[in-house]
């Protein structure tokens, strides 16, 4: 949940930065309530970890988005670049330090 909710102030600079675009965030279905609400995301995605990871990938490749940004650098998200393709974006979490 502190993931989700630490990404807000980076979605207010993307929204400021790029008034016009569409964002979708993509979380758990647990914490989708978290963003739903918020007026600078257009879509917020819920996944269930117990579904193939295909079916995600499926749905963001259907998205035609134009930017991929991933936060999170798990395993999960990896193997969904991958399955995804294309260029993403990341952000270092330095989880060690």
């Amino acid at each position: 949940m502190g993931d989700v909710l630490l990404t807000t102030p980076l979605i207010r600079a993307l929204r400021e930065r790029h008034p016009e675009a569409r964002i979708t965030f993509v979380t758990k279905t647990v914490f989708a309530p978290l963003l739903v609400d918020n007026p600078r995301i257009a879509e917020v995605v819920g996944y269930d970890p117990a579904t193939p990871l295909k079916a995600l990938a499926d749905r963001i490749k259907g998205g035609r988005f134009t930017h991929l940004l991933d936060l999170h650098g798990s395993l999960r998200t990896r193997w969904l670049r991958l399955l995804v393709g294309g260029t993403w974006g990341s952000y270092p979490k330095h989880r060690l330090a």
